[in-house]
């Protein structure tokens, strides 16, 4: 039942970032990128530099989190917090850098809404107690 549940939230949420980014790319007259769905290109060298180094700083405390999570058994809700506390440095960075130095300069609305929705759909999880 917990990953029929899962999947269930996991696809509301999806469909729900696209239909905001679709809006927002229609409101804000927001170019399409040229990269391939579920690729990721860096913006300049500066940025390639960042996101590693943010990278391998969020690997290293994933794994020490993770095996102090494990050491006691804590609930599901212990691991969404750590995953979203070390997302938002990685997609911040990502949209300071289309903020700053990307050509299409509006890309950085759209990285910020998919925070913004998986940071409320994890919050939303926690608070309604949904995976427990």
């Amino acid at each position: 039942m917990f990953w029929i549940k899962f999947g269930l939230l996991v696809l509301i949420v999806f469909l729900f970032n696209l239909l905001i980014r679709i809006c927002l790319r229609r409101l804000f007259k927001i170019e399409r990128d040229k990269q391939k769905w579920l690729s990721y290109k860096h913006i300049n060298k500066l940025h390639r530099k960042v996101d590693w180094t943010v990278s391998v700083i969020t690997l290293i405390i994933l794994v020490v989190a993770l095996y102090f999570l494990n050491a006691r058994e804590y609930s599901i809700n212990a691991y969404l917090i750590t995953g979203l506390l070390l997302t938002l440095p990685q997609i911040g960075v990502k949209a300071f850098f289309e903020w700053r130095y990307s050509k299409v300069q509006k890309l950085f609305i759209l990285t910020v809404s998919d925070m913004l929705i998986f940071t409320i759909a994890i919050l939303s999880v926690i608070q309604l107690d949904l995976l427990n």
